[in-house]
Order: structure tokens, then C-alpha cells, then sequence
């Protein structure tokens, strides 16, 4: 079993303060001119798509606020939304989990001296490569249990997206959705206890309206404990290669070489990004949570390892981030979860209020996952619906509980490769002209 490197020295944590903080430490504010003349040579002018509506703010929190980026709805039949592994992680036993993830209280550490040692020991990689690769675990839970035993399930699915480096190539994505299993120890008591069912059906999909709810939770269920075929989608890349704000057009390889890496450029950078994407209503996410979510962004991105020290540096001094504890995510990794500060008003239905947090390990300087921990109500599952296409709650039953892991991305590879995409058999393959790119995880 991996054993949880011990806390690091408080002497350590303040020698690398004291190395990182000055002036770059600064929580984000308006450029001064001196930043601004500096940013403009630095920040490319994002390209539009061809052809191609911009989503609003609004519409694009919902369907990316359980798990991430919709790859296709067609892929997956519970609609899941995610990026993926570099081929199929080691499938368990449905009853199998990993490790338990529920945050554990630590007292030597705080949020702010975990991210700045992640941007002390932030690794490189190939500075550049045929195509820019993401490889990434989703999952969402759901219940799956009956009345005498009530139980959640993990629905998970895999992705593997391929960006090429130059436009006018296939750009890829591989898919596949996993095993569903119950979600922990206490739930696969219960389904061995309600006869191990192999399979789970219930619900339709709203004719119309969605209610407030997140799109990924609208989908009927149609899950297995049996792996489904791998898929692959494929559009010609525009030569987008990541995003900054996923509400805006994406950036291609060139324009981020060009990106600064001082951190308090790259704050304003974010920062302008930020206002170009906050609405101005009551209700809105705050400048301060959109630069939290572009940060998330930018750690995913082909950028080099000084941006990517600097971006940590630059969410170590937003103001509110908060240490949670010391976790597991859900493939058993280890890691230090950290919340932004306040909550996202616009992001979820009215009933249900998770924690977004981020699993960070600062031994290597990686973003490991971003998690929602519930409790989850019944009702934020909308798998059946009214004649009135209104929510009636899912058919099955599951219990509700403070830490509940209710959806996740666990992020396994991000990185430039010279190598080409494994390919399902052709008969497997769609064509999407849907978005160049496809943000991730915000």
C-alpha cells in the first residue's frame, strides 16, 4: 500500500515561503500599465471558431459542474462527462474501491504552504510533440439501491484526448465507459446484500426543460458492471491545444510558449481572462472563483513548468483558499484536498451546495483530481421525469452523507508525446464538429 509522505518540516514550509512570497504573492487585481503593456506582448488574441456559437457562462458551468468536459453523449449512455487514461485503468470487482477518500484534518499544513510547495516541485516534460495528450478518470455517483438496501454506485468512464500540434490533422478522443461499481465498502454491503444486480435502467430524458439541473444528471440510467467497447471521436484540429477561459476560443501551441511566467503576470493574466467571462448579475460566480477555475485550467494546459510554478503561486494568493485535509482520490492516490474560497451560487440546483475541491500533491507539483463532496439529495439525480417534465428523483435509492464523493476527474496524464493514438476498430468512430479542443475540468 503507498504510504502518505510525512508532513514536511515546519522549517521547510517557511523556507519555502520566504523563498516564494514577496510581491508575486499578491491575491490578483487590476494590471497596473507596466503589467498591462507586458501582458499584451505576451497574450495571444483568442481565435473564434469558425462556425461556431460561443457558450455562455451559464450554460457551460452547468454541464461541466459534476465531472468535466461532455465528450459525447452518444459515447457514454449515462451522458458522462470527462477526460481520460492512457487505456483502460486495472478493472476491480464492483465491490472493490480504492482506499477511503473522506478528508482527514491536518494541523502542520495550510492551503496556502501546500500550494507553494507543489510550485517548488513542479516537474517538466517533452517541451513539445506531435500531439498535446490528456488521459483523465470521471466518475459520478448515483444511487443504485432499493428501499431495504439503499446504496450508491460509481459510474465511471475513461477518455484519451489527442490534440496534434499543427491544424489541419485528426484531432482524437478515445473513450470508454468502465465497470460500474458500488461506491464504497458500506455500499457494496448493500448491493451483495440486495443480490449483486449486474445492471441498472430507470428514468427518460426531459423533452424540454432541464429544471436547473445539470445536463449530465438528466440522462437516463444505463449502467453495467460490464465494461463497455472503447469509442473514438475525431474532428480536424484548428490547432487548438488547450484553454485559459473555456468560455473562449481555445489557444494553440505557439501562444502558449508566449505566455509570462512571473506569477504576478500570470495573475493579471487570469485576471483578465476572468472579467472577459464574469457576468454582472446577482449571483454570479465571483472574479476571484473564475480565476480559481482558469488556474485549474492553465495546470492542464501545454504551458511550460515556470507557468504552471507560477499559476500555484498565483491560487496560493487568492484570498479564501482553504486546506481541507489530507485524502485519497478515488483511484487511491494520496493528497492534500484544498476548496477555493466561497461558494459557486450559480453552479448547482438550489437543494444542493458541494464542496469543489482540488487534490493536490506538492511532492511532485501535480494536480491530481477535483472532486464534489456532498451530501447529495436524492433529488439532484433527475433519471425519472413527470408528464409536467418535471424531476421526480431517481427510481433507486442511495444514502446521503457528509464527504460524499458525488463526482470527480482524476487527472493521469498531461503532457506533450511524439507517439500516435491506439485506435478502437474503425466501425467504432464518429466524426464531431462540436468544440475544437474541448476545454477541461474548470
Amino acid at each position: 500500500m503507498t504510504k502518505f509522505p510525512a508532513a514536511p518540516r515546519t522549517r521547510d514550509v517557511l523556507e519555502i515561503l520566504a523563498a516564494s512570497r514577496p510581491s508575486d504573492l499578491e491575491p490578483p487585481h487590476e494590471p497596473t500599465s507596466a503589467d498591462a503593456a507586458a501582458i499584451a506582448a505576451a497574450e495571444p488574441t483568442p481565435r473564434a471558431h469558425a462556425g461556431k456559437p460561443r457558450r455562455s457562462r451559464i450554460t457551460y458551468k452547468r454541464v461541466m459542474v459534476t465531472i468535466g468536459i461532455a465528450f459525447s453523449a452518444a459515447a457514454v449512455a449515462i451522458a458522462l462527462t470527462l477526460s481520460a487514461a492512457p487505456g483502460a485503468p486495472a478493472q476491480s470487482h464492483p465491490g472493490k474501491t480504492a482506499a477511503a477518500s473522506h478528508p482527514q484534518p491536518h494541523k502542520q499544513m495550510t492551503a496556502r504552504a501546500v500550494l507553494l510547495m507543489a510550485a517548488a516541485n513542479v516537474r517538466g516534460g517533452l517541451a513539445a510533440g506531435k500531439y498535446w495528450r490528456e488521459t483523465m478518470v470521471a466518475g459520478v455517483t448515483v444511487p443504485g439501491g432499493t428501499t431495504a438496501h439503499p446504496y450508491d454506485i460509481s459510474l465511471r468512464t475513461y477518455g484519451d484526448r489527442w490534440n496534434p500540434r499543427s491544424a489541419g490533422r485528426r484531432e482524437w478522443l478515445v473513450s470508454q465507459q468502465l465497470r460500474t461499481r458500488p461506491a464504497t465498502e458500506a455500499d457494496a454491503a448493500q448491493w451483495r446484500a440486495a443480490g449483486s444486480p449486474a445492471h441498472w435502467h430507470s428514468g427518460k430524458k426531459p423533452s424540454s426543460t432541464l429544471g436547473g439541473y445539470p445536463v449530465e444528471w438528466t440522462y437516463p440510467l444505463a449502467a453495467s458492471t460490464a465494461a463497455a467497447p472503447r469509442s473514438a471521436e475525431w474532428q480536424v484540429s484548428d490547432g487548438t491545444v488547450g484553454f485559459i477561459e473555456g468560455d473562449l476560443a481555445g489557444l494553440d501551441a505557439a501562444h502558449f510558449r508566449k505566455l509570462p511566467t512571473r506569477p504576478r503576470l500570470v495573475a493579471a493574466l487570469l485576471h483578465r481572462y476572468a472579467l472577459r467571462a464574469h457576468c454582472h448579475y446577482k449571483g454570479c460566480s465571483t472574479v476571484h472563483q473564475l480565476i480559481w477555475s482558469e488556474a485549474l485550467m492553465l495546470l492542464q494546459d501545454p504551458v511550460s513548468p515556470q507557468v504552471r510554478s507560477a499559476t500555484f503561486k498565483v491560487m496560493a494568493g487568492l484570498p479564501g483558499v482553504r486546506l481541507i485535509g489530507t485524502m485519497t482520490d478515488p483511484l487511491g492516490r494520496h493528497g492534500y484536498a484544498i476548496a477555493p474560497g466561497g461558494v459557486d451560487p450559480n453552479a448547482y440546483p438550489p437543494d444542493y451546495n458541494p464542496t469543489r475541491i482540488v487534490l493536490i500533491d506538492p511532492a511532485s507539483g501535480t494536480l491530481l483530481a477535483i472532486e464534489y463532496l456532498g451530501p447529495m439529495p436524492r433529488t439532484v439525480h433527475c433519471l425519472a421525469f413527470d408528464a409536467a417534465n418535471k424531476c421526480t428523483a431517481s427510481t433507486y435509492v442511495g444514502p446521503s452523507y457528509r464527504g460524499q464523493v458525488d463526482g470527480y476527474v482524476a487527472v493521469l496524464r498531461a503532457g506533450w508525446t511524439n507517439s500516435s493514438p491506439t485506435l478502437p476498430p474503425s466501425a467504432t468512430w464518429s466524426s464531431n464538429d462540436c468544440c475544437a479542443g474541448l476545454p477541461p475540468l474548470p
